[in-house]
């Protein structure tokens, strides 16, 4: 599943940057899907659109992306 989280006045940019991390049975250790870490790693100052995506597989394995773009 993909939703939109956010969405700010700034025009769509060009980079996109990604975080996510994958859990275990709902034990979730060392994962960072967080909107500050997905701007870092596009190099995004100036965030446009938030996208969270999640991926289940039989309830043992999660995976929770968050999707930045901006410029």
């Amino acid at each position: 599943i993909t939703k939109p989280i956010s969405a700010t006045s700034n025009q769509i940019g060009a980079k996109m940057g990604k975080s996510s991390g994958t859990c275990w049975f709902f034990v979730c250790l060392n994962v960072d899907a967080g909107v500050v870490t997905a701007a870092q790693n596009g190099g995004i100052t100036k965030i446009s659109t938030v996208d969270y995506r999640t991926k289940n597989f039989l309830g043992i394995v999660q995976r929770h992306e968050c999707i930045v773009t901006g410029d």
